[in-house]
């Protein structure tokens, strides 16, 4: 009876070595889980920031287009009235 005792410590033991580890991967699995998750998320507000960037510097750009024909016009205007 001794030795089956011991042997079933030993198949308790194996068996906590075993759940030790299944619960060490799935504690492993949550933390590389996070840190993807956060990851990702800086990705999208990277990507949120630089849209908005763009749009920015596309505004920008037709606002200077649009002053540069303002003044090409007043331009013609001034050549117009010098001219007469």
């Amino acid at each position: 009876m001794w030795n089956g005792e011991a042997e079933t410590r030993k198949g308790t033991n194996h068996m906590e070595l075993s759940q030790l580890l299944q619960a060490l991967m799935g504690f492993l699995l949550a933390i590389f889980g996070f840190f993807m998750k956060r990851i990702y998320q800086q990705l999208q507000d990277g990507a949120a920031r630089m849209c908005a960037l763009e749009q920015e510097i596309s505004r920008q750009k037709q606002q200077a287009n649009d002053l540069e024909q303002r003044l090409d016009r007043i331009e013609d205007k001034i050549d117009r009235l010098l001219e007469r």
